[in-house]
């Protein structure tokens, strides 16, 4: 099943790289490059999977996952991270439906992620 994926990176190079993997996969593709600005897009749009970077400027990736929680969204969502720190995995224990990548990412890699967390077979 293809999805509308949401792809949240200040990386520039990160944001191209999975949106060329995500497209080539059949998947509907949208890009953001700060937290404000992913918060905005959850608002207006609806994703069947979201995908976030832990250390985004202006609200991190954890911080947008407990607001799209906070209001009732069940979205799954996969944060991405450099270094998956203890203290930022028990932030997040709490919330249902998030899935981690660690970077660097790998289409097969996040292709298997979107799988996990849509419950889908590989």
């Amino acid at each position: 099943m293809k999805h509308r994926i949401l792809v949240a990176d200040d990386e520039p190079s990160v944001r191209e790289h999975l949106q060329k993997a995500l497209t080539q996969a059949g998947h509907l593709v949208d890009l953001c490059e700060d937290g404000e600005d992913t918060a905005q897009a959850l608002i207006s749009h609806s994703y069947t999977l979201v995908i976030l970077d832990v250390l985004m400027p202006h609200r991190t990736g954890v911080e947008v996952a407990k607001t799209v929680r906070a209001s009732g969204d069940d979205v799954p969502i996969i944060l991405m991270t450099g270094a998956l720190h203890e203290q930022i995995r028990k932030s997040c224990d709490d919330l249902k439906r998030v899935g981690w990548i660690a970077k660097p990412i790998s289409p097969a890699h996040v292709e298997t992620a979107i799988n996990k967390a849509t419950n889908e077979p590989n």
